[in-house]
């Protein structure tokens, strides 16, 4: 059966329709394609009060985040809501089977494509000109074809989002069953107290300097993550131009806190393969009387990390003062208890790290398996039987 090869432009217009604030919001996901914002607490972006100039999307409309292309964040929407104005939003034009066209726009081939046609700095500032995007030429099917392909991958697709979302349960009980035992742990001490009255707590630079790219790490909410640091979306400013009179590097031991945004609240220590670095916009902890572990564990679970979430939630915006981290009660003991419980805790994260790591491998397999199948099908390298020519 013969394919069309034609240009994006010819299959979407790109629109401009706003003033709808009453509608529900969308977000773009690269696992999902275009969900509602509603009931998710993994979406980073703060919404802007003013949600007017916030673009329409009906069902069937494409919409892609421009600077997230490259990674798969685009997709064809089965809702009525609003996005981002960061965001394009394109209008079919073209009798095509929305599903087909949700996972060609979703295929490894055209994925590669976005990002050989995005321009910046580096990946993380990289955008997709919405003429570089529409002069992109696809093999279209005829239209059965697109629509039988498309019922053959809600098939397979089926089984598969089956086999992921029991794995991701099964990380969601691991990581609420460690919680738990972080909690029995330190409930077994009775002094409370406020963390100020055991570390020193600042604030970090504030507004970065100007980053380089290279130099001195500039650790921000980015990459602050469940009590680890990771190095993804670095910035980095040269050494000159920090003002470490006023923000010394950070050392072993110290605590770095969400200040403000969607991870307010969040944590993690700092150990030897970051000292040296700066804190970004977010609050610094220096341990003073008090085993940093024992007290970053407290931070990341339990009573302390509730109170922290009560304190965000009375803000418009999740926000988190220095004063009012250090209002928050801790627990504490001796130096030998509060040493011993915290290697408690730490082998015990380790265990749960191992384990994370295999589910999160055979999560990565099953999801590797889902877009080669995608691919597969879409290019015509897939023998399909229902449309076979």
């Amino acid at each position: 059966m013969s394919t069309a090869i034609v240009p994006l432009r010819a299959i979407y217009r790109r629109i401009e329709e706003k003033d709808r604030s009453d509608l529900p919001l969308l977000s773009v996901y690269r696992e999902l394609g275009v969900v509602p914002r509603e009931g998710r607490d993994d979406n980073h972006n703060v919404a802007s009060e003013d949600l007017s100039t916030y673009k329409v999307v009906w069902p069937g409309d494409l919409v892609l985040n421009k600077m997230k292309t490259w990674q798969g964040s685009l997709g064809i929407s089965a809702y009525h809501g609003i996005v981002s104005p960061a965001y394009f939003v394109g209008r079919r034009i073209a009798n095509v089977e929305d599903r087909f066209m949700h996972h060609l726009l979703r295929s490894a081939p055209l994925i590669a494509e976005y990002g050989a046609r995005s321009k910046g700095i580096r990946p993380g500032q990289w955008d997709l000109a919405w003429d570089e995007f529409a002069s992109i030429k696809v093999h279209l099917p005829a239209r059965e074809r697109q629509t039988a392909i498309a019922d053959y991958l809600d098939m397979e697709t089926a089984h598969l989002d089956a086999l992921i979302s029991k794995k991701q349960r099964m990380v969601e009980l691991l990581d609420e069953r460690h919680d738990a035992f972080i909690d029995a742990q330190v409930a077994r001490f009775s002094e409370s107290i406020p963390i100020k009255r055991v570390a020193k707590v600042r604030y970090g630079l504030g507004q970065p300097p100007e980053t380089s790219e290279a130099g001195v790490p500039i650790l921000r909410a980015t990459n602050i993550d469940r009590g680890s640091i990771t190095a993804a979306d670095m910035i980095f400013a040269d050494a000159a131009v920090i003002p470490w009179d006023r923000c010394p590097p950070l050392e072993v031991g110290e605590i770095l806190v969400v200040r403000s945004g969607a991870l307010t609240g969040d944590s993690a220590i700092i150990n030897e393969e970051w000292v040296g670095s700066a804190p970004g916009y977010d609050l610094r902890l220096t341990p003073q009387s008090i085993f940093p572990a024992f007290l970053a564990f407290q931070l990341l679970g339990g009573q302390a990390f509730r109170q922290i979430e009560l304190v965000r939630g009375r803000a418009a915006q999740p926000h988190l003062n220095a004063e009012d981290l250090g209002e928050v009660m801790v627990k504490r003991g001796t130096p030998s208890e509060e040493q011993r419980v915290a290697q408690v805790l730490m082998n015990a994260t380790r265990t749960k790290n191992e384990i994370s790591g295999r589910l999160s491998q055979q999560l990565h397999l099953l999801g590797e398996r889902r877009r080669a199948l995608i691919t597969a099908a879409v290019t015509g390298q897939l023998d399909i039987p229902e449309v076979a020519a």
